[in-house]
């Protein structure tokens, strides 16, 4: 819906299929180490995504973008790996590497995350970075201070209380995180 605010036609991909919902941090761990361990899994579902864009009658499939959050960041960042045909990939709170590594195309990266995120490391990031530096991909690494994981979910901090795991809602992190987002699209989409 906030992205239609903003005038852009979104499709969102279903990785685990059946519109499913878990529950709990195993349930979400077991669906999708699945996709980690056999990426190009992850590929096909894109795909079937990518494809319905593509033969859309008002979508402009010259020019897309990948937004993702958490396991829908790090998804995202592999298909921008991946594929030459986007102008832009947008990762919120999502692990950087993840087996795919980047080639040189012309997809530019904005990488949203939290300062504070444990399950994200100081290496991943410098791994991340050299990754894209060598490769001489155009990207933006955004690291918002004392951000935990999930920042951009309001109902995180609940869900860390209930689970006992490091993450938490953060209403500053998450409003300049999305003006980041907003102007990248509006930068990469025009």
């Amino acid at each position: 819906m906030q992205l239609a605010e903003l005038g852009y036609y979104a499709v969102a991909v279903d990785y685990y299929g059946e519109g499913k919902v878990v529950e709990t941090p195993e349930e979400a761990q077991k669906l999708s180490s699945h996709f980690y361990r056999i990426p190009i899994d992850a590929r096909r579902m894109f795909d079937a995504a990518k494809n319905r864009v593509i033969i859309t009658e008002n979508a402009d499939h010259t020019r897309m973008a990948i937004i993702g959050y958490c396991f829908g960041g790090a998804q995202a960042l592999n298909m921008g790996r991946t594929y030459t045909d986007f102008k832009g990939v947008v990762s919120f709170h999502g692990n950087l590497m993840t087996g795919i590594r980047a080639r040189n195309n012309k997809v530019k990266y904005l990488v949203l995350n939290g300062a504070a995120d444990t399950f994200v490391s100081q290496e991943e990031i410098a791994g991340y970075k050299s990754e894209m530096d060598s490769a001489k991909i155009d990207y933006k690494f955004v690291n918002y201070p004392g951000a935990l994981h999930a920042f951009t979910n309001p109902a995180s901090t609940a869900t860390g209380k209930r689970f006992n795991i490091p993450i938490s809602y953060d209403s500053d992190a998450d409003e300049k995180s999305w003006k980041e987002m907003a102007a990248f699209l509006a930068h990469v989409l025009k």
